[in-house]
């Protein structure tokens, strides 16, 4: 009796499935790879920025520092104030902070999909509203 040889080798189709396979769990791995290390590199913050402003009801509007912060990188900013009140930043979520009379308050902020320019204020026990600097928050 004479064998088939049919059985012993791959047919076409047979032979595109494997390399379809093949070439699906490379692009897989190869993609999986890449997502790893762009994950690890963005982990990696910046160094963070540091900022110094008093409350001074004394300065003119055109006196007060502008602060430019790039989008995604760390800001520290350091107010000292001789009355009690809140350091804020409107328009930015969780940008506050309590700041009590004669002490030095600091607020950080990472500034993540937000850019444009923003008003830093201090809001007194009276009410009033004291403009101390603005951020302008720049695209990466």
């Amino acid at each position: 009796m004479e064998r088939s040889t049919n059985t012993q080798q791959m047919k076409p189709w047979q032979r595109r499935g494997y390399v379809a396979l093949i070439a699906t769990i490379t692009a897989l791995l190869l993609t999986y790879c890449a997502v790893r290390h762009l994950s690890f590199a963005s982990s990696n913050l910046p160094e963070q920025q540091h900022f110094t402003v008093h409350v001074d009801r004394g300065k003119a509007p055109w006196e007060r520092p502008v602060f430019a912060i790039r989008e995604g990188v760390p800001a520290h900013i350091n107010v000292q104030s001789k009355e009690p009140g809140v350091l804020m930043v409107h328009e930015i979520p969780g940008a506050f902070a309590a700041c009590a009379a004669g002490t030095q308050q600091s607020l950080d902020i990472v500034p993540i999909g937000i850019t444009g320019r923003f008003s830093l204020h201090f809001h007194t026990q009276t009410g009033e509203q004291l403009e101390l600097a603005t951020l302008e928050i720049y695209p990466r």
